[in-house]
């Protein structure tokens, strides 16, 4: 019995790690992501997330964004070691509020979004405050992007993603989602490599008699964060980006 727990133990601890990601960045010229992409049904290869952010080269969105946007049940592209839960590979029907605002797209709502009276999907919902900008090659459409996180209602577990769409004044494209990061034990058997092409989207113009209020309380939270710097300038040893490079068990 001994042996066996040892080879056991062994084994696990030899588990084979992830591929590093390799693939291509954004460049100056978006070729991945466009304005004809999403606008489109078809489902596009993993990307590296610098896709979905707001370029240094990019400039100020030039049309505002205000609205109700809401999603339909979608399927997911979640490729598992493992039997799929019961609506796990289902993207959640919601709907989610948006004011944009000096560049940033904030949430009206910021607690979890709770699906499952609307959606037979395994997963709820938070939404968080992304951004709107403008790319030289997007024509008349400024471009929008906002983390999401998928959670998991049974055990608590997140897959973290992001959102992106192009929008006019009265109508924004398809939303392409991609979850690259997730929270999940270990025997989970599932990456983080999940992304749907949202093609069933709603989105209702309006504006908000309270938009005022959001967007203080936006500026009152971004007043209060604690500031974000490079790990370098933080662990001048070394030590903590060590455990990166480890497999740590809890």
């Amino acid at each position: 019995m001994l042996v066996i727990c040892l080879v056991c133990l062994i084994s696990a601890c030899t588990q084979e790690e992830p591929a590093l990601w390799d693939g291509p960045e954004i460049g100056q010229s978006r070729d991945q992501l466009t304005v004809v992409q999403l606008q489109a049904d078809n489902t596009l290869p993993l990307l590296d997330m610098s896709y979905f952010a707001k370029p240094e080269w990019a400039s100020e969105a030039t049309e505002n964004f205000s609205g109700s946007v809401s999603f339909a049940d979608t399927r997911l592209i979640f490729t598992k070691e493992r039997e799929s839960y019961p609506g796990e590979d289902i993207f959640p029907a919601f709907t989610v509020d948006f004011i944009a605002h000096e560049g940033a797209l904030i949430p009206v709502q910021k607690e979890p979004i709770f699906t499952s009276q609307d959606s037979s999907s395994f997963w709820d919902v938070i939404v968080g405050t992304g951004a709107v900008w403008q790319e030289e090659g997007d024509g008349d459409w400024s471009r929008a992007s906002f983390p999401l996180s998928l959670i998991d209602r049974y055990m608590g577990q997140v897959r973290n993603c992001v959102g992106t769409f192009v929008y006019q004044p009265d109508v924004m494209s398809h939303v392409y989602v991609q979850c690259s990061q997730e929270t999940a034990d270990f025997n989970d058997n599932s990456g983080g490599d999940i992304r749907v092409m949202l093609s069933k989207v709603t989105y209702q113009p309006m504006t908000f008699p309270n938009a005022g209020q959001i967007i203080a309380q936006h500026g009152e939270h971004e007043a209060g964060r604690l500031p974000i710097l490079p790990l370098s300038t933080i662990d001048t040893d070394g030590e903590i980006a060590a455990y990166f490079n480890k497999s740590l068990r809890t």
